[in-house]
């Protein structure tokens, strides 16, 4: 019964107060034991929650090893993310892998959303939150004034005043912001 609470590879063991875990063979990395829960956290060789994987076996968000972090970055703990990813301390940039996102990765700056659907770089995302993850010259996508002149690669809408505000793809600008069309 017990090594059906382990998914994915994983084998069971117990730690020294018996409590039992789900571990990759070869690794340090191990996970809760599931008993139907949809989700199961896991944690890296430091002891720190790195992940989570739902009751199907498949990662839904983090990494708990490197994932091959680009220069500049080190694998660490995504501030706003929860989860573990690739960090830059240099420009407050972190991103972390999240399964609905494709690329799959969340970016964040200073602990906001910076982006969506983005490179482990925060860069080339889908979805611009914050100038730190929009290329040069683009838009954020969050109902961000145009008045700067540069490019939105989402929906433009441009008041009776003649303000222009930048949202997401299906998205318009109301009122108080960007909503889905």
């Amino acid at each position: 019964c017990k090594e059906q609470e382990c998914r994915n590879g994983m084998e069971y063991f117990t730690d020294t107060s018996g409590k039992g875990y789900c571990k990759y063979p070869d690794t340090e990395v191990y996970c809760e034991t599931t008993a139907g829960a949809y989700r199961q956290y896991c944690y890296n060789s430091a002891g720190k929650k790195c992940a989570t994987i739902t009751h199907t076996g498949t990662i839904d968000q983090g990494v708990c090893t490197d994932p091959g972090c680009p220069e500049g970055f080190e694998y660490g703990y995504v501030s706003g993310g929860g989860y573990y990813g690739c960090v830059n301390k240099n420009t407050g940039v972190s991103c972390q892998y999240h399964a609905y996102a494709s690329p799959p990765h969340v970016c964040y700056y200073n602990g906001k959303s910076c982006g969506e659907k983005c490179d482990y770089d925060g860069t080339n995302c889908g979805v611009v939150y914050l100038p730190q993850c929009a290329e040069p010259g683009v838009c954020p996508q969050t109902g961000y004034k145009m008045t700067d002149g540069c490019e939105c690669k989402g929906q433009v809408t441009t008041k009776e005043n003649g303000d222009s505000y930048c949202c997401a793809p299906g998205y318009e600008y109301l009122e108080s912001g960007c909503s889905q069309i």
